[in-house]
């Protein structure tokens, strides 16, 4: 299961402020969501607020009464906007998302998780919401007023956008549908929607929650200290590439990727903690590089005319079905933990580089044309050979380094070289 980041605000110290917002312009048009846990029912609290010299120019909040009132205002503090829900939100053991899309020369929409919930009234003006502001607030106002108690997830303002919210795929943009609401896999891969880049984007967890990520710049302060809360679930992502390239660099949780790469590149550079790929993932003409700190990796990987590369400290890689390398290379290079697998390289070269503590091949591992070439020191290598004398088909040790092993049947590398 992949989370969202998250952060739980205590309700006593804790918001984030900062000042005017870069990259934002003024717009009749505008979308916001909001991933939230609460913690705290009737007591009013300001969720995310705009302000200029002290006056409200654009805010979400929630009343003591438990519902949501969305606030818009112009450029010279006109009451331009005021749109409420109608049904109390008093849940405090799940998560939910609130999603508006509005544009103020047409109409607009108000989301609770899946169901539309605007009570019809208020106010909704033809003119343009001021967001060009002096400060931001969120989780209260910039001064600290009006303090939220719970965890956010994900919060998202994308002025400039407005989306018809009553056709479904526009909410699966932005989230899954279910009775608990889960992060969309797009949303999740780059906050870019329909073109239009947000002005906030906070999507980390509570260490950096206030660190915006929309490209903007748009970090806030931190006031109080934010605490750890487990986010909102991400939606899986069906990726198929099919001659394209797929790159993620930096820190990645969990990663499921349930459909192939049939003529792309996926390289995976930074800190990897889960890496499952539940189906099998072919790169007919590709190149698979891992790079970095991987924790674990799941797999079942065909790799038909391109090369597996691991790059890093490895602890755990376990192969759960056939790694079949035609006319590629699989090159281990560092420190590799375990190595399980069922591993079949037709006309490839092995080569492991570094310390390898465990090496286990309980089925065939079979190099037909390749070679096999081991630099390091090997504690254990549990595999099935051809030749009792040797596990490699060899009567010499690979080298110096090489300690015991347990030679058993089934491994071909007699057409390769040791």
């Amino acid at each position: 299961m992949a989370t969202a980041g998250a952060a739980s605000f205590g309700g006593t110290n804790e918001y984030l402020d900062r000042a005017a917002l870069s990259g934002n312009a003024d717009s009749k048009k505008f979308t916001l969501m909001v991933f939230y846990n609460r913690a705290a029912t009737g007591v009013q609290q300001t969720w995310i607020a705009g302000r200029t010299s002290g006056s409200s120019r654009f805010d979400l909040r929630m009343n003591a009464s438990n519902i949501f009132r969305l606030r818009g205002f112009n450029s010279s503090a006109g009451f331009i906007l005021q749109r409420d829900n109608s049904t109390a939100q008093t849940d405090t053991s799940d998560w939910h998302v609130f999603l508006y899309s509005g544009d103020m020369a047409v109409g607009d929409e108000m989301y609770i998780d899946d169901s539309e919930d605007d009570s019809g009234t208020g106010i909704f003006t033809d003119d343009t919401i001021d967001f060009t502001n002096d400060t931001w607030g969120v989780g209260a106002f910039d001064n600290g007023n009006e303090k939220y108690q719970g965890c956010f997830g994900p919060i998202g303002l994308w002025p400039g956008l407005h989306l018809d919210l009553t056709t479904e795929a526009n909410r699966r943009l932005f989230h899954t549908g279910d009775a608990i609401p889960k992060l969309a896999a797009t949303l999740n891969s780059s906050p870019i929607v329909s073109g239009i880049t947000p002005s906030i984007w906070l999507p980390n967890g509570f260490a950096t929650y206030q660190e915006d990520e929309s490209g903007n710049s748009n970090d806030f302060t931190e006031n109080g200290t934010l605490a750890a809360c487990t986010g909102p679930e991400i939606e899986l992502a069906d990726l198929s590439l099919v001659k394209g390239t797929l790159t993620l660099t930096g820190k990645t949780v969990s990663l499921d990727l349930n459909k192939p790469l049939v003529k792309g590149t996926l390289a995976l550079v930074g800190k990897t903690l889960l890496l499952e790929l539940n189906k099998p993932l072919t790169l007919v003409k590709g190149t698979l590089t891992l790079t970095g700190k991987t924790l674990s990796r799941f797999v079942k990987l065909d790799l038909i005319k391109g090369n597996l590369t691991l790059t890093g400290k490895s602890l755990t890689l376990i192969r759960t079905g056939f790694e079949m390398l035609v006319k590629g290379d699989l090159t281990l290079t560092g420190k590799v933990l375990t190595i399980g697998t069922v591993c079949k390289v037709i006309k490839g070269n092995l080569t492991l580089t570094g310390n390898v503590l465990e090496l286990s091949a309980p089925k065939s591992f079979d190099m037909v044309k390749g070679t096999l070439s081991v630099s390091g020191k090997f504690v254990l290598g549990i595999v099935e050979a051809t030749n009792p004398a040797h596990p490699w088909g060899s009567t010499t040790p690979i080298s110096a380094d090489w300690t015991e092993v347990e030679p058993a049947t089934d491994e071909d590398f007699w057409r390769g070289n040791a």
